[in-house]
């Protein structure tokens, strides 16, 4: 298992969804945002491993937060971010199951929608997926 294994199992179910009809400006690809077009920014924030139990074959506890930052114009108001952050929660919904492409399964454990950041532009409304998955010796 592997950081960017879980990532793209994120961004796989992001792409797929319907909330995939705003720009998605991808991590590592290039994006200009253009004025008064929403867009989303999607990457993983955290991602630990911790061994569960002792020698050098035990489980290991894989577990992080993917962020997904919803950027309207300011201008707008909170009422679509905070729409959209809500379809988003319903795609990353508690306990749904991502297989990732190494073979693991990495588990939802919570989405949560803070409240969103005002700048002069821009609206950004965080949305934060926890996660965790088990990683069992081979």
């Amino acid at each position: 298992m592997s950081t960017i294994s879980i990532q793209l199992a994120f961004d796989l179910l992001l792409n797929s969804s319907q909330s995939a009809l705003i720009d998605i400006a991808w991590f590592g690809r290039a994006y200009t945002p253009v004025i008064g077009t929403p867009y989303l920014r999607p990457s993983m924030l955290a991602c630990t491993s911790a061994p569960q139990g002792g020698g050098a074959n035990g489980t290991i506890l894989w577990s992080g937060r993917y962020q997904l930052l919803l950027n309207y114009p300011a201008a707008n108001g909170p009422d679509d971010a905070g729409q959209k952050a809500e379809e988003l929660r319903g795609v990353f919904r508690r306990g749904l199951n991502l297989p990732t492409n190494d073979g693991w399964t990495v588990v939802v454990e919570n989405t949560e929608v803070p409240p969103p950041q005002q700048g002069d532009a821009w609206l950004t409304q965080p949305v934060l997926v926890r996660w965790w998955s088990l990683e069992f010796p081979t």
